[in-house]
């Protein structure tokens, strides 16, 4: 879990948060960042993830995004988030997900709550 931690930090942004949330779970809390940027960070951990042989198997991501606006809106963005990750676990663009990411958020400026489903 360190090393997975290690690949996080080194491809998110200093202002950024990387929180390990549980077992093999992390959230990463990126200031000013759209759903799209946050897919291409996902994009970007993953091949760091896969190129690392440390691993004694391939690790594949799976995660779910949310807009956070607020402070009050967390809990909501991490439900929604936790059901998108679900929903990719469940395709077939994320086959075997032996460990991963549970979520990303994404903190906007703006006051309207977006969720990407």
């Amino acid at each position: 879990m360190k090393e997975i931690a290690g690949v996080l930090k080194a491809h998110v942004r200093s202002e950024d948060k990387v929180i390990r949330f549980g077992g093999d779970e992390f959230l990463l809390l990126l200031e000013d960042c759209s759903p799209e940027t946050a897919e291409k960070v996902l994009t970007r951990v993953n091949q760091a993830l896969q190129a690392n042989s440390k691993f004694a198997f391939p690790i594949e991501l799976s995660y779910g995004i949310a807009v956070v606006r607020g402070k009050g809106e967390l809990l909501q963005a991490i439900h929604t988030a936790d059901v998108e990750m679900y929903k990719l676990k469940a395709s077939a663009a994320c086959p075997g997900f032996p460990e991963g990411i549970e979520a990303i958020f994404c903190r906007r400026k703006q006051k309207n709550f977006e969720v990407r489903t």
